[in-house]
C-alpha cells in the first residue's frame, strides 16, 4: 500500500527535471537576492550604530572632563567661601573690639585708623563669599 501511494505522488511530480531545476534556481535566486539586501541593510545599520557609538564616547569623555573640572571648582569655591567667612568673622571681632575701645575712650570708632575701611571691606567680602556660595548651589540646580 505504501508503494502505491509513493507511486501516485511520484507520478504527479513533473517529468521534466529541467523545469524543476529552473524553478529551484528561481527560488534560490530570489532568496539570494533577499539575503544580499538584508546583509546590505545590516552593514549600513552597523556603520550608523558605530558612528553613534563614537559620538557617544566622545560626549562621555567631554562630560567626564567637565565633571572633573566641576569637582575642582566645587572644592575651590568651598575653600574660598569658608576662608572668606572666617576672615569676615575675624574682622567683625576686631571691629567689635575697636568699637568697645572707642566707647571706653569716648571717641567715634571712625576716628580709629583703618576702621572705616575695615568695615567696608568685610561687608564686601561677606557679599563676595555669598555670591560664590550661590554659584555653587546653581551648579547643582
Amino acid at each position: 500500500m505504501k508503494n502505491n501511494n509513493l507511486e501516485k505522488i511520484y507520478n504527479k511530480l513533473p517529468k521534466d527535471k529541467t523545469l524543476l531545476k529552473a524553478e529551484l534556481a528561481k527560488v534560490e535566486l530570489a532568496i539570494a537576492d533577499d539575503i544580499k539586501a538584508v546583509v546590505s541593510q545590516i552593514k549600513a545599520k552597523r556603520d550608523q550604530i558605530q558612528k553613534v557609538e563614537k559620538s557617544a564616547n566622545e560626549y562621555r569623555k567631554r562630560m567626564s572632563a567637565m565633571y572633573k573640572e566641576g569637582a575642582k571648582m566645587e572644592k575651590l569655591i568651598e575653600k574660598e567661601s569658608q576662608s572668606g567667612n572666617k576672615l569676615v568673622d575675624k574682622a567683625i571681632k576686631i571691629s567689635d573690639r575697636a568699637e568697645k575701645a572707642a566707647k571706653d575712650l569716648g571717641v567715634d570708632p571712625n576716628n580709629i585708623g583703618g576702621y572705616k575701611e575695615l568695615d567696608d571691606q568685610w561687608g564686601e567680602l561677606e557679599v563676595d563669599a555669598s555670591v560664590i556660595t550661590d554659584l555653587l548651589r546653581e551648579l547643582y540646580d
